[in-house]
């Protein structure tokens, strides 16, 4: 469940209604209609998540013929896994792996701020972020990227040498004649 939010920005809605029809083991691909924005989505079936998924399938789903969605309780009645399953799955993992998470956000949603900023600083063009994480708006992805300050310099246009007015002012001259 978490590979599918950390490797794929994958909102805790949609991970929790997955389906297998929206699964493609042989095509290497999820192809669904996001919860969120009733838009649709493809994505790879990246390998460690289709093991992680398949091994799930083997030998931690609870046996149950007449459920359509992958993630499911552990215990009866077994019916679909809700967001706050994700939510608490993912504070508990965060505390196993010694991460201090108090006073910081730390739900199913900070993976996608995380995936997005690390595509974002590994160069992959915002359009193609974007897509990943489903959305459709080209400014939506201004509220999960965090540009890291070196690719921000690589950008920045040469400050001018100083003149004129502005230069004497520098050079503690007071006169502001001429302006």
């Amino acid at each position: 469940m978490l590979l599918l939010a950390t490797r794929l920005g994958m909102r805790s809605g949609d991970i929790a209604r997955l389906t297998f029809d929206e699964i493609d083991f042989g095509g290497n691909f999820i192809r669904l209609v996001q919860e969120k924005t009733q838009q649709p989505l493809e994505l790879p079936l990246l390998p460690e998540i289709k093991d992680a998924i398949q091994n799930y399938i083997k030998n931690a789903r609870p046996i149950v013929n007449d459920e359509c969605r992958i993630f499911l309780r552990q215990k009866a009645p077994y019916q679909g896994i809700t967001t706050s399953a994700l939510r608490f799955a993912t504070t508990k993992y965060f505390r196993k792996a010694g991460i201090d998470i108090s006073g910081k956000k730390h739900g199913v949603h900070t993976f996608r701020s995380s995936i997005a900023s690390s595509m974002v600083n590994d160069q992959v063009p915002y359009d193609v972020v974007r897509k990943v994480l489903g959305h459709t708006d080209p400014d939506a992805i201004k509220h999960y990227a965090r540009v890291d300050i070196e690719r921000l310099r690589e950008y920045a246009i040469p400050v001018p040498e100083p003149s004129g007015v502005f230069e004497a002012f520098l050079d503690g001259g007071r006169s502001y004649d001429g302006i």
